[in-house]
């Protein structure tokens, strides 16, 4: 099969489009199981047990979640499809996105996160999307192998010309033979069945890849089984006078409003997926409204005039990017909140978005805390 796919374009490509469906369709089956979970959640009726059933759907929906992100990444890695977005920025601040993102699952199993930022701002010229998931598929990583009362450290330094990135951990290590084909796709240090977090073997084979697009290089060393491993990479600083471009400084988050009850509506062809995220939502205290296209999503913008329009871009018929701009041509809501849902969270899909009229773009399965951010950032 795989020398006819070589020799043959047109069932290369076949094979390519049913595996982007295959993936989109497991994507729309996980969205309605987080909205779900976290709707049980909210509601808070639960027993200790049922409870603990839920945090197992959540945790497994999750990670079915990044397990079809790393199908897509080596896909478009493969392809040469990354798209880098570069600015001037401070390395510390992608470091400290993965450090958040991966501190719940490191609380969970009982693991130390500990870090180590410099005081002063590291420049590189850079994505800041494609650093912070480097990283954060370093510190997966780490906390895959790494057992209940294990500790792992990130830290960022200045060496020479180059911003040193450094994820360090306790764990089982890596033995002498695997660390040439640790970067490999579909590689892993440790195929025993007892690991839980058993991924594809894809996230280190993506992280080098980004990484290296950046013009930089990561490594990996270990002293062998059960001495714990270490990562690093190695960024180059960007020259005299970024710091003047960069603003002099990194950058200060905005002042958050207070959160207030907001009209949305949600638009999603999916029924599960419309009427999970919608109840969750309401129970968040917001007024919602679903629509199943985007005929209906036009109608209420003209009957409720909404606050909010969360919108799924695959809808049939008229997709989310034309809704977008249709919307944004009506006076009714031309100033509501607009977030898109999407399956697929390269730069590529959320340049499109921006494009069309988003204010941001989200990667399903939809987070709640995501989007429930997102209306409090803009409230008021």
């Amino acid at each position: 099969m795989v020398e006819r796919m070589t020799q043959d374009p047109m069932l290369r490509d076949r094979v390519m489009r049913e595996a982007r469906d295959l993936v989109h369709n497991l994507v729309e089956c996980s969205t309605p199981i987080v909205s779900a979970v976290h709707v049980l959640e909210k509601l808070g009726s639960l027993d200790t047990r049922a409870q603990n059933q839920v945090g197992i759907i959540d945790r497994q929906a999750r990670h079915l979640s990044r397990l079809v992100d790393d199908l897509l990444d080596v896909n478009r890695v493969s392809l040469g499809k990354v798209e880098l977005r570069r600015d001037v920025i401070d390395v510390r601040e992608p470091v400290r996105f993965a450090v958040e993102v991966c501190s719940s699952e490191a609380e969970r199993r009982d693991i130390e996160l500990r870090v180590s930022l410099p005081e002063d701002p590291a420049w590189v010229v850079a994505d800041p999307a494609r650093i912070a998931q480097a990283v954060t598929n370093l510190l997966v990583n780490a906390e895959k192998f790494t057992d209940a009362r294990g500790t792992i450290e990130v830290a960022v330094v200045r060496h020479e010309d180059r911003a040193v990135i450094s994820v360090e951990d306790d764990g089982i290590g890596i033995d002498t033979e695997m660390l040439p084909r640790i970067f490999d796709a579909f590689s892993q240090a440790d195929t025993s069945l007892h690991r839980d977090k058993g991924g594809l073997g894809v996230g280190l084979m993506v992280a080098k890849s980004l990484v290296e697009l950046h013009g930089g290089e990561i490594t990996a060393e270990s002293d062998g089984l059960g001495r714990g491993a270490r990562f690093c990479i190695r960024l180059p600083l960007a020259g005299p006078g970024s710091e003047t471009a960069a603003g002099g400084e990194a950058a200060v988050a905005p002042s958050r409003p207070r959160a207030g009850r907001r009209s949305i509506v949600v638009v999603e062809d999916n029924q599960d997926a419309r009427e999970s995220l919608g109840l969750a939502l309401e129970l968040l205290g917001h007024d919602v409204t679903l629509a199943a296209c985007a005929d209906e999503a036009l109608a209420l913008a003209r009957e409720r005039r909404p606050d909010v329009f969360v919108i799924d871009l695959g809808l049939p018929g008229m997709n989310g990017y034309d809704l977008a701009r249709a919307l944004r041509c009506m006076e009714q809501v031309r100033g509501a909140t607009l977030v898109a849902l999407s399956g697929y969270g390269s730069p590529e899909y959320k340049r499109q978005a921006e494009e069309a009229g988003f204010d941001a773009h989200l990667t399903t399965p939809a987070e709640i805390d995501a989007l429930v951010g997102l209306l409090s950032a803009r409230a008021g």
